[in-house]
């Protein structure tokens, strides 16, 4: 495993989380900026990022689009999110297969990196005193 990825992964994660935390709930669907996702969507695509990583990690193509959060973790769907993140990249971190570390770049620290920027435009809309510094740690 390369400590590089371990870092980018974990880095990625922390600052991904962080846009989701307390997240004001009536705002899960607002779409403050004309064709953007809501945080909702955003994670669902996340979680279908990662789903679609344990699958390509099994030799399996991905039919994007087609993923359905599961009904039963709508209450609370960052926490079943960010687990099944964390049993994606703890498989591919473990794995001594260079492609499943390089699915896990694009699918997880460069996919997850790219929505960070979106989670804090959004949220910045959507909560204007929410402190866009908070993704970093030791803030």
């Amino acid at each position: 495993m390369s400590t590089l990825l371990k870092n980018a992964i974990d880095q990625s994660g922390h600052q991904i989380k962080k846009t989701f935390e307390d997240f004001p709930a009536d705002a899960w669907d607002a779409k403050p900026i004309p064709g953007a996702m809501s945080a909702r969507e955003i994670l669902a695509h996340l979680w279908e990022c990662y789903y679609a990583l344990n699958s390509a990690m099994d030799g399996k193509d991905h039919a994007w689009g087609e993923f359905q959060v599961p009904a039963e973790v709508v209450a609370n769907p960052a926490e079943f999110a960010w687990k099944k993140r964390d049993e994606a990249t703890s498989r591919a971190l473990a794995s001594s297969d260079p492609k499943h570390h390089d699915l896990a770049i694009d699918y997880v620290a460069l996919h997850d990196a790219y929505h960070v920027g979106q989670m804090v435009t959004l949220r910045s809309a959507v909560q204007p005193d929410w402190n866009s510094y908070s993704i970093y740690p030791g803030h």
